[in-house]
């Protein structure tokens, strides 16, 4: 009765539009404003018009076994992502888990991207991390810190694909003792772009431990 009563006399407020919201705090607006992940290959979020898997899939299956996307990164979505990792509106990764649903079956642990000390002193968090321990909560899933990022690459937005990928060569490495016990894994993300970051990732965990079912979780694809 009171949580009703509290709703009526201070209702949630949109973080992104300022209407008025019934439960979460995002309006209808908004939600309704973002794109699902429609004409994506369930395996590597590249372009598939039967959302089935993609040709290169098939013939040259990748290392990561499967990407859940939560949305497109359309315009709506760019702010609130962007707000969240330069605003620091750290509550964000609490919407971003509440907005989107994952197929959790069958993974044992969540392992989210790792930002370099340098860069994570001057952020003051790790987004992927924050948005994984809402995540881990939800699905009831530990969050292992499996990944260490040794290596201070520059910001990889106004870089091509070619270029993405020699920029993180040599950039992770994996925490072996992290893995004891896990033969599953989600890494998580805010955004995927080429998948350059995740692919290097994969490598070099599969390079640890070849059996590993490695899956990628992000809260939306760039377009």
């Amino acid at each position: 009765m009171w949580s009703n009563l509290e709703k009526i006399i201070f209702p949630a407020i949109c973080t992104q539009t300022g209407a008025y919201c019934e439960e979460l705090d995002l309006s209808k607006s908004f939600l309704k404003s973002l794109e699902p992940p429609l004409e994506l290959c369930p395996v590597c979020a590249g372009k598939s018009i039967t959302n089935r898997v993609c040709g290169k899939c098939q013939s040259e299956p990748p290392i990561v076994t499967k990407i859940q996307v939560g949305y497109l990164l359309n315009e709506p979505l760019k702010k609130m992502v962007h707000d969240y990792k330069y605003s620091k509106n750290l509550f964000y990764s609490r919407l971003f888990s509440e907005i989107i649903e994952f197929d959790s079956s069958g993974v044992d642990a969540l392992v989210p991207v790792p930002l370099h000390l340098n860069r994570l002193s001057k952020r003051g968090f790790n987004q992927s991390l924050e948005i994984a321990k809402f995540l881990g909560k939800k699905y009831n899933l530990p969050v292992i810190d499996a990944v260490n990022r040794i290596k201070d690459t520059p910001q990889q937005t106004k870089l091509n694909k070619k270029g993405r990928q020699q920029n993180l060569k040599g950039a992770f490495e994996v925490i072996e003792q992290c893995l004891q016990n896990i033969d599953s894994i989600a890494i998580i993300d805010d955004v995927i772009t080429t998948g350059s970051t995740i692919n290097e990732i994969a490598k070099i965990l599969n390079k640890q431990q070849p059996n590993l079912i490695i899956q990628v979780w992000v809260v939306a694809k760039a377009v």
